[in-house]
């Protein structure tokens, strides 16, 4: 199941959607903001949901609270742009194994991925819920060194992002939290928390 979340970007979310989707997937909107998004066209078999304004940690780990049963979760931002033809059916495949993410054409960190439903449903979230935003992806990263996540690098999804200079730095760019206070949140999840995720992720493997 793809998790989209966007704000503030109709027009982006239709050029993702426009990419072509053969797998169903939920479009996560504010209340404040989806009427912007009523004439977007959604794949087949996805659905819009509508949440109270959040950042993106929680937005994400409430749709996968409300859809626990399927076989893998992945991400796609408003700012994404699938490249490579056949990235869908690739990504999906091997991050049902435990984890997967192409080539982002930006940071060359996990942006765009994949997780399998079992290592979600283990972890009891799709994101790290200490974070609001920022560094996802350095969570994301000491994951897949334990689940032997594969970085898909013949597949692209291109993260059109405004630091890349692909993209206006718009007013949803703009409204991010304040870096430094994820940077504190994960430094101490990561020295509280991460070594019992370890060893549960390490037991999961020899079981």
């Amino acid at each position: 199941m793809w998790l989209v979340p966007s704000r503030g970007r109709p027009h982006l979310a239709q050029r993702l959607f426009d990419c072509g989707f053969k797998e169903r997937g939920i479009l996560i909107l504010d209340e404040d903001d989806a009427e912007a998004y009523r004439r977007v066209r959604l794949p087949f078999g996805w659905q819009k949901l509508i949440i109270p304004r959040l950042w993106l940690s929680p937005k994400l780990n409430i749709a996968f609270d409300l859809n626990q049963g399927s076989p893998w979760y992945g991400i796609l931002n408003d700012d994404h742009l699938p490249v490579t033809a056949g990235w869908e059916a690739e990504m999906v495949k091997e991050g049902q194994k435990g984890m997967a993410w192409p080539d982002d054409n930006y940071g060359k960190r996990i942006s765009s991925h994949v997780k399998s439903g079992d290592l979600c449903r283990l972890l009891g979230w799709f994101v790290c819920p200490a974070l609001k935003h920022y560094y996802l992806d350095d969570v994301d990263e000491l994951l897949a060194g334990m689940v032997g996540g594969r970085f898909l690098s013949h597949i692209m999804v291109s993260h059109e992002h405004a630091n890349a200079g692909r993209a206006p730095m718009d007013r949803t760019y703009r409204e991010r939290p304040n870096p430094h206070l994820d940077k504190k949140a994960f430094l101490q999840w990561k020295e509280s928390e991460w070594p019992a995720i370890a060893e549960r992720l390490k037991m999961r493997k020899a079981a």
